[in-house]
């Protein structure tokens, strides 16, 4: 049987080994000594990772440089769309990227520009 963990109605299975899980919270903890505030999760059991929120880390954070596979998603606070691709673009990685927006040219634009595998 599987282990999982029932958080806010969604089953969350474990990483794929007890020292990725422990990599993935070394890096919510490297961001949150940098400044990032953990809103949510990030707990770790075993090979389990909570899903972990975490805001504002910092720039040069593994968190924001490289990709973590892990259950982790951080929010940069940004001032403009241009603002918002350089950061997505700085890193030398970038599997998905989300846009919300109700202007259907800006998420066109964003598509076009965003250095990532898919938005």
């Amino acid at each position: 049987m599987r282990a999982t963990r029932e958080i806010t109605g969604t089953g969350v299975g474990p990483l794929i080994s007890v020292s990725e899980a422990e990599r993935g919270r070394s890096w919510i903890e490297e961001a949150e000594a940098g400044g990032a505030l953990v809103l949510a999760g990030g707990a770790r059991s075993g090979a389990l990772l909570e899903p972990a929120l975490l805001l504002d880390p910092p720039a040069d954070s593994r968190l924001m440089t490289e990709e973590i596979f892990a259950p982790v998603v951080a929010l940069a606070p940004v001032t403009s769309v241009d603002e918002a691709v350089r950061l997505v673009n700085a890193g030398p990685y970038g599997l998905q990227a989300g846009v919300f927006t109700r202007n259907l040219d800006v998420a066109f634009d964003l598509a076009k520009r965003l250095r990532v595998g898919g938005v």
